[in-house]
């Protein structure tokens, strides 16, 4: 048999592909044994079997003992099980097999098994302790809960049985299993278009091209049908992954989570020169799946989808029910109108630390979609990275700063959308070292990711960029200039007082009063009251209300000729430079305070009554009288009168 193998693997090796459907034919029965009796379910033992024998197939060159293939692919067919054991734990089965079998002759195995299953239900218990696990008769005893004869008893009718069933497996012919057959056909054509696909695409053979040249390739007519409509499908805009979903005929499980996978991390190149390697993707399923559901739920919210829907979407996450579990206490938290960090932040053994940290920036940067997308696209080129090894790009191993320079490869996004979102996470997470990499953005193009870096800048307490927000002051867009002034104002940048006040002029009122606010702030009530007077020599200006104001503040003498200039100016800025006047004696403004008596506004009303009372008006009693009968001032008011009359 061995010389007879290694012919046969010798011809697949040079091209004949028929050559290893007798080696299947030669091997299926063993292979499919194997797996039957480590794994409870007859459709998973066939999967495995099939998949043992496919990725002996596309491995087959690695094999070193050609005259060995049998036991080698008994070998793999057996490594899948344990895998698939070990994800599953079923009850009452041991991950692996005892010294005592292992060490073994593989027929002598397999048919070991196989006869374990053929007994009462009571018998392959003890049988199933005492021969596949090794444990001693006394605790077989202890284990079923019964006496040590009886367990000798069922001992020795196993043996019984296996003898017979021994001599039976070895003179009884099986009937093909033409479904069985047919699906393993399948698989081992996938497995030769995908290494053709692998192959021409390590060569940089574009992707249109590589199926072009599939669809006219030795396939069946299901497989060349197939390549042309995904050839298709791709001309038309589509992924190919968002292709293969829609034909069966290319479609597994490892070449959808491989392919998925290299489009969500960028790297499709790269995943497809191992598409033909069928390697174990099974221990990263979990995480390609939580990749796709990152991107998916992040597409989501930034197409408008409310939260709470779609996070009810992502509940129904069939991949991971702990997973699901986590969604229920964020919707909950959601409608609650409560944050979901907290949550977030405690879910260690659910979501990796980046990924949490993704979930709680984006929520605190107002870009939770941006945020998981990027999250999901992090995970799937580091799952790529582990499968392929250090050709793809790795991710951060959770630490905030790692976390925070991944973000960076996020600035020169195409959308301005993400562009502000990733400058925003950097300010949340509050890595100064971050902050090189958003200067630039002061120049983008699109004034929102401008502001946004600005206020970044502001969190992450970058005081050495000062000079770059300070020259915001003169942008075309409000809202920028706007965020520079307060942001100056919160970096303490006093030696920019300058050119804070030329904006006390900004033809935007919130603007110049940010400006004034800050200035004020700072303490610069010098520099305040020096523009507050050019401003009102300079008038008629906007900034003559802000200029007036600061000189109710701060008043100084040196503003008694600009105030009595304001006089001539509209009615409310005249009374307010009027009450400035009255404190420093001067009488030019007593007409105008006079006649403000008769308004209605109270409070202008009030000030006029006591820069005149102040001034020491014996003419203005009448008039403050009248106010008082009209309502416009209160009762104290006439006491007031006859001792400013009195005087």
């Amino acid at each position: 048999m061995g010389e007879r193998d290694a012919r046969l693997v010798e011809r697949v090796l040079a091209g004949d592909d028929s050559s290893f459907d007798e080696l299947v034919s030669r091997h299926r029965r063993h292979v499919c044994r194997a797996a039957a009796q480590l794994v409870g379910s007859q459709e998973s033992a066939d999967d495995l079997a099939q998949e043992a024998l496919v990725r002996a197939y596309v491995t087959l060159s690695t094999l070193k003992r050609p005259e060995l293939f049998g036991s080698w692919v008994v070998g793999i067919v057996k490594n899948l099980c344990l895998m698939n054991l070990r994800r599953e734990r079923p009850i009452g089965r041991s991950d692996e097999l005892p010294e005592s079998i292992r060490t073994q002759s593989v027929p002598d195995i397999e048919d070991l098994l196989e006869g374990l299953l053929s007994l009462p239900i009571g018998t392959r218990q003890a049988a199933d302790l005492y021969f596949l696990q090794n444990k001693p008769m006394a605790d077989v005893g202890k284990i079923l809960g019964i006496s040590l004869s009886a367990v000798k008893s069922r001992i020795r009718d196993a043996r019984k049985c296996l003898q017979k069933v021994d001599v039976n497996m070895k003179t009884k012919s099986k009937p093909e299993r033409t479904e069985f057959d047919q699906e393993l056909q399948r698989r081992l054509e996938l497995a030769r278009w995908y290494r053709e696909f692998g192959k021409m695409a390590a060569s940089g053979v574009p992707l249109v091209q590589i199926l072009e040249a599939l669809g006219n390739g030795k396939y069946r007519e299901t497989v060349t049908i197939a390549s042309a409509k995904l050839r298709k499908a791709v001309l038309d805009g589509s992924s190919m992954s968002d292709a293969l979903r829609h034909l069966p005929a290319l479609r597994t499980p490892e070449t959808m989570s491989l392919v998925r996978a290299g489009e969500v991390g960028g790297i499709i190149d790269r995943t497809s020169e191992v598409l033909a390697d069928w390697i174990d993707v099974g221990s990263a399923q979990r995480e390609i799946e939580l990749s796709f559901w990152l991107r998916t739920l992040g597409e989501m919210i930034d197409a408008g989808v409310p939260l709470d829907a779609a996070l009810s979407w992502g509940i129904e996450y069939p991949a991971n029910s702990i997973l699901g579990d986590m969604l229920k206490q964020i919707a909950a938290s959601t409608a609650d109108g409560k944050s979901i960090a907290p949550i977030v932040r405690d879910a260690v053994d659910v979501l990796p630390d980046f990924v949490r940290l993704a979930f709680i920036a984006g929520e605190s940067a107002n870009c939770l979609g941006v945020a998981l997308r990027w999250a999901g696209g992090e995970l799937a080129a580091h799952v790529c990275a582990r499968l392929m090894g250090p050709k793809a790009s790795t991710v951060s191993n959770g630490s905030q700063e790692v976390f925070a320079h991944s973000i960076v490869r996020l600035l020169p996004g195409e959308k301005p959308r993400d562009r502000r979102a990733a400058i925003a996470m950097l300010g949340n997470l509050a890595c100064a070292e971050t902050a090189d990499h958003v200067v630039p953005c002061l120049i983008d193009l699109d004034a929102e990711v401008r502001l946004a870096a600005i206020q970044a800048l502001v969190k992450l307490r970058a005081v050495q960029f000062v000079p770059d927000i300070a020259a915001c002051l003169n942008d075309s867009e409000v809202q920028v200039r706007h965020g520079a002034v307060l942001a100056l104002g919160a970096l303490g940048a006093n030696e920019f007082a300058s050119q804070l006040c030329a904006l006390i002029r900004d033809p935007d009122v919130s603007t110049a009063k940010a400006a004034m606010d800050t200035l004020e702030a700072m303490g610069e009530s010098e520099v305040l009251t020096t523009i507050a007077i050019q401003v009102l020599l300079d008038a008629p200006s906007k900034a003559m209300e802000f200029a007036v104001h600061i000189l109710q503040i701060h008043p100084v003498p040196d503003a008694v000729p600009a105030l009595i200039g304001a006089l001539e100016h509209e009615r409310s800025i005249a009374i307010k430079a009027a009450c400035i006047l009255s404190e420093f004696g001067r009488t030019e403004g007593v007409p105008i305070l006079r006649e403000a008596l008769g308004m209605r506004l109270g409070i202008t009303v009030s000030r006029a009554a006591e820069a005149l009372e102040a001034l020491q008006d014996r003419a203005s009693a009448p008039i403050i009288r009248e106010a008082v009968r009209a309502g416009r001032l209160g009762e104290n008011w006439l006491g007031r009168a006859d001792s400013l009359e009195s005087r």
